[in-house]
């Protein structure tokens, strides 16, 4: 797990896409110059694909997924969500998640997700798990 900063984001989001529409916009300029970014919504082909596909200058593909957490820190996960990062582990897939409580970006590895979901046995999880 990371913390991101130096983005400028402040919320409050009311949604993923507002959040997403907010992060791209941010990212596409100060982290990621001669990128391209494919919004993608693609969860009736296949189920569980990330929200956001980014291909760098290096020809390297990456897959953001966005999610909103609560002032708690608790956000969602879809059920098929999981399941697609166990089956693609070789996908470079990041969770990115706005914790509207502390104002603050989360960067999750797809694997430390799907973990934390097979150990709690839930698809409501929260970012302060992944901290101990």
């Amino acid at each position: 797990m990371k913390v991101v900063g130096g983005l400028g984001l402040a919320g409050p989001y009311r949604s993923e896409q507002e959040f997403k529409t907010a992060w791209l916009r941010k990212v596409s300029t100060r982290c990621y110059a001669g990128s391209t970014f494919f919004e993608i919504e693609n969860e009736e082909k296949e189920p569980g694909f990330p929200d956001v596909m980014r291909h760098g200058i290096t020809k390297i593909c990456e897959f953001f997924e966005m999610k909103v957490a609560d002032k708690n820190g608790w956000f969602e996960l879809q059920k098929t969500q999981p399941r697609f990062y166990r089956m693609h582990p070789d996908l470079d897939i990041t969770i990115v998640v706005w914790h509207e409580g502390e104002h603050k970006i989360y960067y999750l590895t797809a694997k430390e997700v799907a973990d934390m979901v097979l150990a709690k046995q839930s698809l409501r999880i929260r970012i302060g798990d992944f901290n101990g």
